[in-house]
């Protein structure tokens, strides 16, 4: 039985309509995709601002009490090992000699301060700068040469007793000024994005 014109047209219409709504809905997906897009593509570059915090910056005083702390073991170290080693005499290549005085208390405990010495060495140089660990960790110097007047009875001459304390006022010295140099401040430079102005830091 034929349909009629006016049931065929009303047939089209819904159709139409039909189409219309799912055009709709596909172009509101796909603004929603892009919008979603854009957005990841900003956090992306945003990311590294908030992904990497800034290491704390030590403080002055810490790092004096550091640097204390190397010189006191490399002053320490040196003269247990200086002591354990007065009574021997290492030459050539041969290991024994050299294994046999590691069982020496005196000498171990010299060895085992010069370890300690190492670490706290290596950290104040992740804290500081290199032109002021050295210069400054140079007092070690002058308190081993105390050390071995004090404790072993070496002679130090007039000269020797200058000598150490220019060392000693170079290394006061150093150590009032900043222990790190500044970091840079960051800058901001605009970059394209999807279009659109960004902000990047570099």
């Amino acid at each position: 039985m034929p349909v009629p014109n006016s049931a065929q047209a009303a047939s089209g219409g819904a159709k139409q309509e039909t189409n219309s709504d799912v055009l709709a809905e596909t172009s509101e997906s796909l603004v929603r995709e892009s919008i979603a897009r854009e957005s990841a593509a900003r956090e992306s570059h945003r990311s590294p601002d908030s992904a990497f915090k800034p290491v704390r910056r030590r403080t002055h005083a810490e790092t004096l009490l550091l640097t204390c702390a190397v010189i006191t073991l490399n002053a320490f170290g040196n003269l247990a090992l200086a002591t354990g080693m007065k009574h021997r005499q290492l030459l050539g290549i041969n290991p024994i000699g050299y294994i046999s005085a590691l069982f020496d208390p005196l000498v171990a405990t010299g060895v085992g301060l010069l370890i300690l010495w190492l670490l706290t060495r290596m950290a104040l140089m992740s804290w500081a700068d290199l032109s002021f660990v050295v210069p400054v960790t140079a007092a070690g110097y002058v308190l081993s040469a105390i050390l071995g007047r004090a404790f072993l009875g070496e002679h130090v001459d007039l000269e020797q007793w200058l000598g150490m304390a220019l060392i000693l006022a170079g290394s006061v010295l150093v150590g009032t000024t900043s222990h790190k140099t500044p970091s840079p401040p960051c800058e901001r430079v605009r970059m394209p994005l999807a279009g659109q102005g960004g902000e990047e830091t570099t």
